[in-house]
């Protein structure tokens, strides 16, 4: 805390100090952000230079940590140059795919999503880059960018301690995903009486409506009826089904998994970090078609019963038995960490 008194006073030697503690660290991100070392350097610069500069302006009762601050004027800088940037040239400089040998039609798709990436805003660039190329984890690039919102930010910025204390410093991520019903065909019980038929796919009732009576509850004890098993019944013996294989979609799946986090500034150079994440945040359930019994390609979900032997029909043909495998029940955990 002395340290950073004695920088907002103007003191050479403590800017020397923290300049010397961060150069490497706001390097290391304006590098990723402009994908261009030498830029990097002459942003680095800049940034300490704008930091000395506003120092007056650097409060240091407030939680956030000095490092943030200068990565605040770090990313304003890296979004300024990628916003001024117009020649298609820099950007095709530092690639983000590589582009298959003698191949136009990828040649002409590389063009068409660099024209496209092109087109974002310098922000959505950066975290495009942040999560295409460097991989990072939604949480690490919501932090990077920063959350405008607390004492000396965008949002609640005039707001008294006690109140940013609890609202201020807070970081909100999420990964979504939707995803359509997986595809399965529909098969049929060979009759016991005859010997040697393998069976396979089921013949199409011409002119049926192979979703007719469908539910989407969760009743998964007495069954979601799921697809028309009227629509379907056994070809003749020796021959093979008529009905397109994977003609039947399941239902689709979704889930939110959302990360919260907070900091807690302790000196310049350290902080507390608390997070909760939540798994599968709205518990949703899933329903699980055709997975109920996998060692039979499908399980009796998507299996019609032949009934001219005389057996019975197979009350589990065209429901769903199953819900939760994915992503499961809801989880939550929660964290703290030092970083120092």
């Amino acid at each position: 805390m002395e340290l950073l008194k004695r920088f907002k006073r103007g003191d050479i030697d403590a800017f020397e100090t923290l300049f010397r503690q961060f150069q490497a660290e706001v390097y290391g991100w304006l590098v990723q952000i402009v994908r261009d070392p030498g830029v990097a350097e002459d942003l680095t610069i800049e940034t300490f230079w704008r930091t000395h500069k506003a120092r007056a302006r650097f409060d240091t009762e407030l939680p956030l940590p000095f490092g943030a601050w200068v990565r605040r004027i770090a990313r304003n800088l890296a979004i300024d140059h990628v916003r001024s940037r117009r020649r298609e040239q820099e950007l095709s400089e530092q690639p983000l795919w590589v582009e298959a040998p003698d191949s136009a039609l990828r040649r002409e798709t590389h063009e068409m999503i660099e024209r496209a990436f092109r087109q974002l805003p310098p922000k959505l660039q950066a975290a495009a880059i942040l999560a295409l190329v460097d991989e990072r984890l939604y949480p690490e690039i919501a932090d990077l960018l920063g959350a405008p919102v607390g004492r000396g930010r965008k949002l609640l910025a005039q707001t008294n301690r006690i109140v940013d204390a609890v609202l201020g410093g807070w970081t909100v991520s999420g990964i979504s995903k939707y995803q359509t019903g997986a595809p399965s065909s529909v098969n049929f019980l060979v009759p016991g009486g005859y010997i040697g038929w393998q069976g396979g796919r089921a013949d199409l009732v011409a002119g049926a409506d192979i979703y007719a009576g469908q539910h989407d509850s969760h009743d998964v004890i007495n069954g979601v009826p799921w697809f028309n098993i009227a629509a379907f019944a056994p070809p003749q013996p020796w021959q093979y089904g008529n009905s397109e294989r994977n003609l039947l979609y399941g239902p689709g799946v979704w889930n939110w998994d959302i990360g919260v986090r907070k900091f807690f500034r302790i000196t310049e150079t350290s902080q507390l970090q608390f997070r909760v994440d939540f798994l599968n945040a709205f518990n949703h359930a899933n329903l699980d078609f055709g997975r109920e019994y996998q060692q039979q390609g499908g399980g009796s979900t998507t299996v019609i019963a032949d009934t001219r032997d005389g057996g019975l029909p197979d009350p589990r043909s065209g429901k769903i038995f199953s819900a939760g495998t994915f992503p499961g029940p809801r989880v939550i955990q929660l964290g703290l960490k030092l970083e120092f």
